[in-house]
């Protein structure tokens, strides 16, 4: 009987937790981890992260950082500012200095930067108990907090502003969220406030320049400058500022379907602004209409894998051109209990089972690539310690290097993308990555008829170093049981003809064969890496003989 064939060679399709296995598309994955997916249909091992910072940032112990964002400011000097602790902290070099302003909004300082051409300045919300501070890179100053008897007149200078959650610049006035005023005793808090400094005096604010935002929950998320918007989000709406003065500004709500939970669940970019809903998913504003980026993710948030008690441990940033969403799912890795031990027990959130406590900080981050297939792609990455990413930003240091960086949740360290790594080192401790892709399950078109699965081909990623790449293989829909496991022995080879340095060369791909797959009417693949070595997979082709079915 003729041996039949299929060929894989794009898996653009990236991750699907949505469809069932009669589902998925030829290219997409039912699981998959610590992988990137080329645009041109490959996949393979993401690179390595290690630390930028070379000692503990502010001194704060292995498992107490508590990091809100990192900031990069483009001001006076170039500097990465970072928001944790209930302190801010700087650094132009990977040595991070404490700011000495102390923070207590809820969910840590944000930023405004402010630019002319005679000054450069950055001012930071630090929440109801503390002034805005201002920074221009070396000096820090608290301003005068607004309320009764310290509002300004018109076109009058001042050094003030209204404390408050949120800041952010847009057009030619910063912008305050969620503020507390003084009242001339005490200082009232307006959950649902945003004001504005006079035109081109951000530190000159008048009593009644304000706008109170209603509906769509208590208290404002988060507020964005993006075009000629200035955006409000709120936890089950978002609002948009129109206008250029305050006789043209209005208030327009885009949706009461959709918010966002918290500032560090928003991210703005130049084309487009991302925030995550509860319990909806990621979303997407472009100024006109919203997208709902979040279909092949959701099982994430219907399984009830972590619910409304842990969205403090949601963080979203946009770095190199990626949305980076890490979400508190399934358990801490560092907390495990005997769910025995006298004082514990099981209760109605099942924040504990199994001996293990569920999660409420990021231990999976899910990765969206918008150049990758037709709508996009999602991976998922996982620190070697268990982690996901606390936020990140794209960061360009005082020789000009870009470095893209990103927040461990409860080590004090910042991790830098290291191209040529394939561990992670985390507060000086290197560990390998477990990556790993999983196929759609294979039936041939016919899910009843059993066939014989030859020797399947794989093109593996040339990437120039001897590895071994570990295939597990399973039958009939089962995942509980591995049939059968095989190896492919990969030699490396070196790039033999000139090229520029700062051009990555395309080393091919070399075509391996595995063993018999068996007897089965359908298989998967689990393709996994070797620890610390780098891999990847252009091509899969199965090839099978039909089994004759009696009648």
């Amino acid at each position: 009987m003729a041996t039949e064939g299929i060929q894989i060679n794009d898996f653009t399709g990236g991750l699907n937790y949505r469809a069932d296995a009669y589902q998925l598309a030829d290219n997409e994955s039912p699981d998959l981890l610590n992988v990137d997916v080329d645009p041109r249909g490959g996949f393979s091992q993401r690179t390595g992260f290690s630390d930028y910072n070379s000692a503990a940032i502010g001194g704060i112990g292995a498992d107490a950082f508590a990091p809100s964002r990192a900031f990069a400011w483009d001001g006076n000097a170039r500097q990465l500012l970072l928001s944790a602790n209930n302190k801010v902290f700087w650094t132009e070099d990977g040595t991070f200095t404490d700011m000495g302003v102390t923070v207590n909004a809820t969910y840590g300082a944000q930023f405004a930067p402010w630019h002319n051409s005679a000054v450069s300045y950055v001012y930071g919300s630090a929440g109801e108990s503390n002034a805005v501070f201002k920074w221009n890179g070396t000096i820090l100053n608290l301003l005068t907090s607004s309320g009764t008897g310290r509002w300004q007149a018109t076109n009058v200078a001042g050094t003030h502003a209204p404390r408050c959650e949120h800041i952010t610049t847009h057009a030619d006035r910063v912008w305050a969220g969620y503020v507390h005023e003084w009242d001339g005793a005490a200082y009232t808090s307006y959950p649902d406030r945003i004001r504005f400094s006079q035109a081109g005096l951000p530190e000159s604010w008048r009593e009644l320049d304000y706008i109170d935002v209603v509906g769509g929950g208590r208290g404002i998320t988060s507020i964005v400058s993006f075009g000629d918007q200035l955006l409000v989000f709120k936890p089950r709406a978002v609002f948009a500022v129109l206008g250029y003065d305050e006789d043209t500004f209005q208030l327009v709500q885009l949706t009461n379907q959709a918010g966002a939970v918290s500032p560090q669940a928003v991210a703005a970019t130049e084309r487009s602004v991302f925030f995550f809903s509860w319990p909806q998913g990621l979303f997407t504003w472009d100024g006109s209409s919203f997208t709902d980026l979040f279909s092949p993710m959701r099982p994430v948030l219907d399984s009830g894998d972590f619910n409304d008690t842990s969205l403090d441990g949601v963080y979203l940033s946009y770095v190199g051109r990626k949305v980076h969403l890490s979400l508190p799912v399934g358990i801490d890795p560092d907390s495990v209990e005997d769910y025995d031990q006298s004082g514990f027990s099981f209760d109605d959130d099942e924040l504990k089972y199994d001996g293990a406590v569920r999660a409420d900080v990021p231990t999976s981050t899910f990765v969206w690539d918008q150049t990758v297939g037709a709508d996009g792609a999602w991976v998922r990455y996982r620190l070697a310690d268990g982690y996901g990413f606390a936020g990140g930003a794209d960061w360009v240091d005082a020789s000009g290097l870009n470095i893209p960086v990103f927040l461990h949740p409860v080590k004090p360290w910042v991790l830098r993308a290291e191209r040529d790594a394939y561990q992670d080192t985390i507060g000086g401790v290197t560990a390998p990555l477990e990556s790993y892709y999983v196929t759609k399950w294979q039936d041939a078109g016919t899910t009843s008829l059993k066939k014989f699965w030859r020797r399947p081909q794989f093109l593996v990623r040339q990437l120039g170093e001897d590895t071994v790449i570990q295939v597990e293989v399973f039958h009939d829909w089962d995942r509980t049981a591995t049939a059968r496991t095989f190896t492919l022995d990969f030699t490396g080879a070196e790039f033999s003809g000139g090229y520029e340095s700062w051009v990555q060369p395309d080393l091919g791909s070399d075509l391996v064969k595995g063993t018999n797959l068996g007897l089965a009417n359908s298989v998967q693949l689990k393709v996994s890496g070797q620890a610390g070595k780098p891999w990847g997979v252009n091509g899969i082709t199965y090839k099978f003989n039909p089994r004759r079915s009696r009648v």
